[in-house]
């Protein structure tokens, strides 16, 4: 896939996982990632499969979803540009907990776990930089979570505020 290094090294750098890297680790990286174009309507993972990468959104717009009991789906969030999502299954492997489906024709830019613990295992200095980085936007989201939570538990004993659990949840956690 064509797609200019400077362009790709500029959307990794506005990220929220990668925008403190210098320059000679967002290079590094630029080396170990995968470009994929997704086409509008297509799916990138499925909820369910194995967590093999993490995934930064250079173009386009991902649906997070999860699969409803009754069918249909339930949508976790919208990503668009600059977006990362599915970190988790670099840490863990586990299976994803949502899909991410193409809105519109993406392009993304994966690093696959297995490149991940390639570079663990030689002890590349781009790892400790990406896990301190993982781990910022992992607590990040269990604060939202806890702050969900608390939510509920504040609803339960005030029931005449709805609207704050409904504006918590509506924050747009994505889950994967």
């Amino acid at each position: 896939m064509l797609i200019d290094p400077a362009l790709v090294l500029a959307a990794l750098a506005r990220t929220p996982l990668f925008a403190r890297l210098d320059d000679e680790a967002l290079e590094r990286l630029l080396e170990v990632i995968d470009l994929y174009r997704v086409p509008e309507g297509h799916t990138l993972f499925a909820e369910g499969a194995d967590g093999d990468a993490l995934y930064v959104l250079l173009t386009g717009r991902i649906s997070i979803r999860r699969a409803l009991a009754r069918g249909g789906f339930h949508e976790l969030a919208e990503l668009g540009e600059d977006a990362v999502f599915g970190e988790m299954a670099i840490l863990d492997g586990a299976p994803r907990m949502a899909s991410a489906f193409a809105v519109q024709e993406c392009i993304v830019a994966g690093l696959s776990r297995a490149t991940f613990e390639r570079l663990a295992s030689a002890q590349d200095p781009l790892v400790q930089v990406l896990l301190r980085a993982m781990a910022g936007v992992l607590c990040s989201r269990l604060r939202e979570v806890t702050h969900v939570l608390q939510g509920m538990v504040d609803f339960e004993q005030n029931p005449s505020g709805p609207e704050n659990l409904v504006s918590a949840l509506a924050q747009g956690m994505v889950w994967n």
